[in-house]
């Protein structure tokens, strides 16, 4: 990685300044390399999805993510309990779709309903955004939501951000959470979650899909100048956040 800076400076400066220029450039380019995850320093194509984001993995529940042809995704968790209902009809809907064919789709029939997708290794120096789309049909008590929930290394949660509610009746709705940066350095791996929920009262009718699950990871730093300045003085040190 290059960073190219330009400007003017006095004459009789020149030594200072050139001096103090050089350390801003390799200083920036170590942290930069530092914050790079990339195997072997190989560049990776940014994702027009959201600007400057890398692609960390796509969902869209096409037949590539259901390998076993047994209608749930691969290496997917469907919550169990009490509240969680195994009768409740959830699976992947190969006759509906937004970003293709198929999504994966919940029922409402008087329980909650959560999936959570394999963990995804992440670099807690980095800051993460999902995308995805929800479409609901007559979800009068229940809504849908889908969730990034960070682990620890042993796999522990130790953070959960929720997007906000869908319910009704919605046409595909464009859902985003983040970028989110990791509240706990003790972050490893994340999740996403896809939810069928309700309050005090519930749906026994209804549904909900999923589909075009983009994660994508951007860097955390942030490079700025001091008081509106361009260089340092020889004796400065830049300050990295």
């Amino acid at each position: 990685r290059y960073l190219f800076l330009s400007t003017f400076f006095p004459r009789d400066d020149s030594r200072t300044t050139m001096s103090s220029l050089a350390l801003l450039v390799c200083y920036t380019s170590l942290v930069l390399n530092a914050a790079d995850d990339t195997p072997n320093g190989a560049e990776e194509p940014a994702s027009p999805r959201f600007g400057g984001a890398i692609e960390v993995r796509h969902f869209d529940f096409e037949q590539a993510d259901d390998a076993d042809y047994d209608n749930v995704p691969d290496d997917w968790s469907r919550v169990k309990g009490s509240s969680f209902p195994h009768y409740i009809a959830a699976e992947i809907d190969p006759g509906v779709g937004d970003s293709g064919e198929r999504s994966l789709r919940f029922d409402a029939d008087g329980g909650n309903v959560t999936f959570f997708s394999p963990p995804l290794p992440i670099d807690f120096r980095q800051s993460y955004v999902l995308q995805g789309t929800i479409r609901t049909r007559r979800l009068n008590n229940d809504w849908a939501t889908i969730s990034l929930t960070f682990l620890d290394s042993l796999q522990r949660p130790v953070a959960q951000v929720d997007s906000r509610r869908v319910s009704g009746t919605e046409d595909w709705t464009a859902i985003q959470l983040g970028p989110i940066v990791p509240s706990d350095p003790e972050a490893r791996f994340l999740v996403v979650g896809c939810h069928l929920r309700h309050g005090k009262r519930l749906d026994l009718g209804g549904a909900v899909w999923f589909d075009d699950l983009w994660i994508g990871r951007l860097p955390r730093m942030v490079l700025s100048s001091l008081e509106g300045e361009h260089f340092f003085a020889a004796l400065d040190r830049p300050v990295v956040r």
